[in-house]
């Protein structure tokens, strides 16, 4: 499990890259990748698969020298070398992937809510450290995931400009609504 924790912005990238490029939408490119092959590579998946939605098609040589004139090099201090390098990496089963999917969108809210701590009240900023020292002891549980994305759509969610995010809030609020008129 410690391998896909520390690989899982490695997996996501190739995941997106080769089996579910429109999963690029989902994410928040600009807050939840840290290391600088991730984000060159998360920003020119995205520029490609806005060009060509049907980028899963393509081969898949033919598909890394596409993202990889996407780059824009001025930005990252990564070389061609260390991007084919860093999607070298032994992809999991699906069902494995889907959580590292879900552990990591989870940490890059914890972590955008942590950067935009200054607007929480002292409660929220408590729940968020409690959250954070559960993860560190591995003890996450749903209430947990629950305080994070009820905090993450107080403080981030309409500001987020993941437009399918938004769509899938304001679903989910519908049904909320509907659920109480019912």
């Amino acid at each position: 499990m410690n391998y896909l924790r520390q690989n899982a912005e490695r997996l996501v990238i190739t995941y997106v890259m080769d089996v579910k490029p429109d999963l690029i939408q989902q994410l928040n490119l600009k807050e939840w990748f840290f290391d600088k092959e991730s984000k060159a590579l998360a920003w020119a998946i995205l520029a490609l698969y806005r060009r060509n939605p049907d980028m899963i098609e393509m081969d898949p040589v033919e598909k890394l020298d596409a993202v990889l004139n996407n780059i824009d090099w001025n930005r990252t201090r990564a070389t061609e070398e260390d991007i084919r390098e860093y999607v070298k990496i032994n992809m999991v089963d699906d069902e494995t992937m889907d959580q590292v999917i879900k552990y990591f969108k989870f940490i890059g809210m914890m972590f955008e809510l942590y950067y935009k701590r200054d607007d929480m009240t002292e409660k929220e900023v408590a729940a968020i450290r409690a959250c954070a020292d559960r993860v560190k002891r591995g003890e996450v549980n749903q209430k947990v995931i629950d305080i994070v994305l009820k905090l993450y759509d107080k403080h981030v969610g309409d500001k987020f400009y993941n437009k399918q995010m938004k769509q899938d809030i304001m679903i989910e609020k519908q049904q909320q609504n509907k659920q109480k008129w019912l």
